[in-house]
């Protein structure tokens, strides 16, 4: 990472990028202008903390809502209350809605439970939970769906994103999807 800093992340406090890595510059952000989003800060006013926040880098736009993602190994009741909470401190600081991605490391507490979810009609490696009153939308990428995706002739980038991180061993996948361009870090 570079050391370097812009005048504008001097101001701002965040680092600069190299730009082979600027957000923008990759399969999974394409339709999203690079300068949209920001990392911001995690912890929430009630001393909660989200694993990553990005926040629009113009205020209290509808087009750019916040978005939380976090990694969890077990999806439960507990863990959606959690959610909730996160969700409305968000909108608390931001005054819009946020986009939740959930990346599940191993299940959901049950297959009951996984069933009150249903497949993102966008993308058929995602669950969508029925968040119409506290998110804009979240979402879960979960092993199994992320499994489903490996015989696609194009390999689907959340899939390949989702099977990275809960896999954490491209040599895992199948052969034929290890050169795709999403998994491949050039440096």
């Amino acid at each position: 990472m570079s050391t370097k800093e812009s005048s504008s992340s001097k101001d701002t406090g965040y680092t600069t990028l190299p730009l082979k890595w600027t957000p923008g510059k990759d399969l999974l952000r394409s339709n999203i202008p690079s300068d949209a989003y920001h990392v911001s800060q995690s912890e929430w006013s009630n001393e909660t903390r989200s694993d990553v926040v990005y926040a629009a880098n113009h205020n209290k736009n509808e087009e750019f809502p916040p978005v939380i993602i976090e990694i969890q190994y077990m999806v439960n009741q507990e863990f959606i209350y959690r959610l909730i909470n996160y969700a409305s401190n968000a909108f608390d600081r931001y005054k819009v809605s946020p986009v939740i991605l959930v990346i599940v490391t191993n299940s959901f507490c049950s297959a009951e439970f996984q069933n009150q979810f249903t497949i993102n009609e966008n993308n058929t490696c995602l669950l969508e939970a029925s968040c119409k009153l506290w998110a804009k939308k979240c979402v879960f990428l979960t092993p199994e769906l992320v499994s489903t995706h490996f015989n696609d002739e194009d390999l689907n980038p959340m899939a390949a994103l989702g099977f990275f991180v809960t896999k954490h061993n491209v040599n895992e996948m199948p052969e034929k999807n290890r050169t795709d361009p999403t998994m491949v870090l050039k440096t």
